[in-house]
């Protein structure tokens, strides 16, 4: 990125800081929202023109983002939020604009359609609408900041609802494909000012699972399934919604080169082309970097030895508690990046980790001192605690 383009968007990364909506800002949106009926903005019964309105937009929307200049915009927008190599970024606009292809011309009044069941009677029929939430606010991940989105966003207009969103570069391109501004509320805030917003309603949620990989016993294409799990595990960081978390293999793999492989395949992901993001290594560096806390193993060293036998019981505690509080600090850390736009830097997320380390080792000298009936635990002493 050139230093002049680079110093103009932290520049107007700061003035969108600034304009951060608070908390006592809210009551516009709680407003908006509120006027809002129930039966939605349009129905089967009401203003079903709309239909036909979404389906025009949904149309010029995909033919925008078929053009090359709009596809490599987006495309790099999303590289500069999210954790991705171009192809990653480019493949995630090709699924938004097949999306909008999808619902051109009638697909949207087709959406609607209802169904009848005849009754016990003569002349009785049970009729079935699908029919909308009313006033909706979506509150999409990171991982991927235009494609679920714009898809919840789209279903939701779809469908009569009033929507409160933040996603700015791609509103400004449907208000230029004939979206009406009164029907989405545009909103950048964090989350407490969010929370407020959504405690003025019925909440319903929707999350994310947990992925698993089985290798069975037949053994095939090593090449190919080594590839298949580094993307699963490290597309995007491991950030996608059906990122693959924990992978078994039968006993026949395991004299293959799969390990190895997969090793090689993500020894190449570097920050550098965006193929791996700054998820850990910095704030494990910046940890174990510091006096009284040096370890000279690197993080999958650490994670492979505690689970050895060789060291000593007392050691491979203290490995997995340091584990464990780095894996939360870090967790707790993304958590908070979802609702807010400013960054902790990783000198205040090592100490987070110390202190939940400290707590923890604190509560095992207690539990030994219990068990040894000393009664000194609480001073700390040197010969006892796991701090020496």
């Amino acid at each position: 990125m050139p230093r002049r383009y680079l110093v103009l968007t932290l520049l107007k990364y700061r003035a969108l800081c600034r304009e951060i909506s608070e908390v006592d800002e809210s009551g516009p949106f709680v407003e908006s929202l509120s006027q809002c009926p129930k039966h939605g903005l349009h129905n089967p019964f009401k203003s079903p023109e709309r239909y036909l309105l979404y389906g025009d937009i949904s149309t010029k929307a995909a033919h925008m983002l078929a053009l090359p200049k709009v596809s490599d915009f987006f495309t790099r927008l999303i590289q500069r939020v999210a954790p991705k190599s171009y192809q990653q970024a480019a493949g995630e606009v090709f699924v938004t604009l097949k999306f909008l292809e999808n619902f051109c011309g009638d697909q949207v009044r087709f959406l609607a359609r209802s169904f009848a069941v005849p009754g016990n009677h003569h002349g009785q029929q049970s009729h079935g609408y699908r029919w909308p939430y009313g006033p909706v606010t979506i509150i999409t991940p990171f991982n991927f900041p235009l494609e679920i989105p714009l898809l919840q966003l789209m279903g939701a207009l779809y469908f009569d609802s009033k929507v409160s969103i933040v996603m700015e570069q791609m509103m400004r391109l449907l208000h230029y494909c004939g979206l009406p501004v009164e029907d989405v509320d545009f909103i950048n805030s964090d989350g407490k000012t969010m929370n407020k917003i959504l405690l003025e309603g019925r909440i319903r949620l929707e999350d994310a699972g947990f992925d698993w990989k089985v290798l069975g016993p037949d053994v095939q294409e090593v090449d190919y399934v080594a590839w298949v799990c580094d993307q699963d595990a490290y597309a995007c960081s491991g950030q996608k919604c059906s990122a693959q978390s924990m992978l078994f293999m039968h006993e026949n793999w395991a004299k293959t080169s799969l390990v190895s492989k997969l090793k090689d395949l993500a020894g190449r992901r570097k920050l550098e082309d965006l193929t791996i993001g700054p998820v850990l290594t910095d704030i494990w560096d910046s940890f174990f970097g510091q006096g009284g806390f040096n370890q000279p193993y690197g993080f999958a060293d650490v994670i492979r030895w505690m689970h050895h036998s060789t060291p000593p019981g007392k050691l491979r505690t203290i490995c997995k508690l340091i584990a464990q509080a780095v894996f939360y600090a870090i967790w707790n850390e993304r958590n908070k990046r979802l609702h807010t736009s400013v960054a902790r830097p990783p000198q205040l997320i090592t100490k987070e980790i110390k202190i939940i380390l400290k707590a923890k080792l604190y509560g095992m000298d207690q539990d030994i001192s219990r068990n040894n009936n000393r009664l000194n635990s609480i001073r700390h002493n040197t010969i006892d605690t796991y701090l020496h």
